[in-house]
């Protein structure tokens, strides 16, 4: 009987020595697990198109590092020590940049790895994060972690999972001023890991054949789109379809009587709910915070399962 309690991580990847700088050129053409939230639309910093506009060149693929990417970096080490304390007879140690063994531009690099006792090849990959927000996180304990974790940093760990052939992931995390602990294996991603892959050939695809990915309602599409088309020719005149010249005025229109509506919503609650902080419906289920905020309290919502109201004659 083997000594070891874990198995080690079956190759399906290895290790790339001297990988491009995020940001480069070199690096906006590869398929890296930062970029799979991207790629399936699930990411807040990029969708499917400004993500294809970064890798054909249209814009700049270095953008400016966000606070919360700056925040998660210099957090990194203290929660790579925080997980090393709580796994008996096992070394965490930084991470590296792996590449599939038969797709070389497919790749990932894992925030640390995880040896049992004095073994040279891991058993666990790393992956650190830090939330501000405690949505879409779920319920773990130390004791019995879970693999409740975000959608878009569950296709991140698949991807990982899938380049390095790692069946096993750490996920400590830093989730508002609260340490916590998950860990995602194999069987949790198993069923989706077959679309995450067809997602990325196809992404691949319309880099290679310079296709742009059809269009949808994220900020950042609208705001690469904008990039792409920065110059205004004043002599220059474009036609588009009635269909879309309606639909523009109408979003517009819908938009603006949207903002009225919340505006009026707000208010009658602020104006309800005094100085309280929070804010429940009639049945005790809470809505919403009154927060801090320049100018005096805002409304922040809170998860909410609204009930059925009664039908109006």
């Amino acid at each position: 009987m083997s000594p070891h309690k874990h198995p080690t991580i079956r190759p399906h990847g290895h290790p790339v020595d001297d990988p491009p700088a995020p940001g480069t050129p070199e690096w906006a053409h590869l398929i890296t697990a930062s970029k799979i939230p991207a790629i399936l639309g699930l990411s807040g910093w990029d969708s499917p198109y400004s993500l294809w506009c970064k890798a054909t060149g249209r814009i700049d693929a270095s953008g400016q590092e966000s606070s919360a990417a700056m925040r998660g970096t210099a957090l990194e080490s203290a929660l790579l020590t925080w997980l090393g304390s709580l796994l008996d007879d096992s070394r965490v140690r930084p991470g590296r940049t792996y590449a599939s063994n038969t797709h070389p531009s497919w790749q990932a690099t894992p925030d640390g790895l995880v040896f049992e006792g004095r073994r040279r090849t891991p058993y666990a990959l790393v992956e650190c994060k830090t939330a501000a927000r405690a949505d879409e996180w779920g319920k773990t304990t130390l004791e019995d972690p879970t693999a409740e974790i975000p959608p878009a940093y569950l296709a991140q760990v698949a991807w990982q999972m899938y380049v390095t052939g790692a069946d096993l992931v750490y996920v400590p995390a830093l989730v508002v001023m609260d340490l916590r602990l998950y860990v995602v294996r194999r069987a949790d991603v198993e069923d989706a890991l077959p679309g995450i892959i067809d997602a990325a050939r196809r992404f691949e695809d319309l880099v290679a054949t310079d296709t742009a990915p059809d269009w949808d309602g994220a900020e950042v599409t609208y705001t690469a789109a904008r990039a792409v088309h920065d110059g205004i020719d004043p002599d220059a005149e474009a036609s588009i379809s009635n269909a879309d010249a309606v639909e523009l005025h109408a979003a517009v229109a819908a938009k603006k009587a949207a903002e009225e509506r919340e505006r009026l919503i707000k208010c009658r609650v602020l104006g309800a709910t005094g100085t309280a902080r929070t804010i429940t419906d009639e049945d005790g289920l809470k809505v919403a915070l009154r927060v801090p905020a320049k100018g005096g309290p805002s409304l922040r919502l809170s998860k909410y399962d609204p009930p059925a109201l009664p039908a109006t004659a």
